[in-house]
């Protein structure tokens, strides 16, 4: 029996429509709450010349998601996000330095091998008071290398070291009012 047209172009439909909606409900929500916050300690060295900042980022609830203000000395950014993290170009929201440093993952993306955007989670680990999953970013490249450690619990980002031709940094928590993190 031979198929017409528009059965074949339903039947396609259908099943696109049963992948995107299979795929978006499977995404896990940022476990955020109004008023939430994390800061930073970040420390920098170019050629001898020592960079202390604090950089402060808030969560704000709005209609369908959140609005992220992140602040140090310098720079004030705004960025929203939905409920999953995501930024309207697609990517988990990232903080605004140089690299790929991700503000948190997602529990589905918490494994040794995982991928997160261009980030690759590389081992568990205990760092500081922290049981950690490692994501490096640019691994044996020439540009340099960031080091990513996220709380195995919650996702959030507790730190990073990174080095970066003639600069090298790190970047630490030390306040938050997020449950079960410092």
């Amino acid at each position: 029996m031979k198929k017409s047209g528009f059965q074949i172009l339903t039947a396609t439909l259908t099943i696109l429509a049963v992948m995107f909606t299979g795929c978006s409900s499977k995404k896990d929500q940022m476990p955020l709450k109004d008023g939430l916050y994390l800061e930073y300690a970040a420390h920098a060295s170019e050629t001898g010349i020592e960079t202390d900042t604090l950089i402060r980022i808030e969560f704000d609830t709005s209609d369908s998601g959140y609005l992220v203000s992140i602040e140090d000395e310098e720079q004030f950014i705004e960025v929203w996000i939905d409920k999953y993290g995501y930024t309207e170009d697609g990517y988990l929201m990232r903080m605004g330095l140089a690299g790929d440093i991700h503000v948190w993952i997602p529990p589905k993306k918490r494994k040794v091998g995982e991928k997160v955007d261009l980030s690759e989670i590389t081992k568990e680990i205990k760092w500081k008071q922290w049981d950690v999953y490692v994501m490096k970013y640019f691994e044996g490249s020439v540009l340099g290398e960031f080091e990513n450690y996220y709380d195995k619990q919650t996702g959030f980002l507790v730190g990073s070291k990174y080095e970066i031709k003639s600069q090298s940094g790190d970047i630490n928590i030390t306040g938050t009012n997020a449950d079960d993190l410092l």
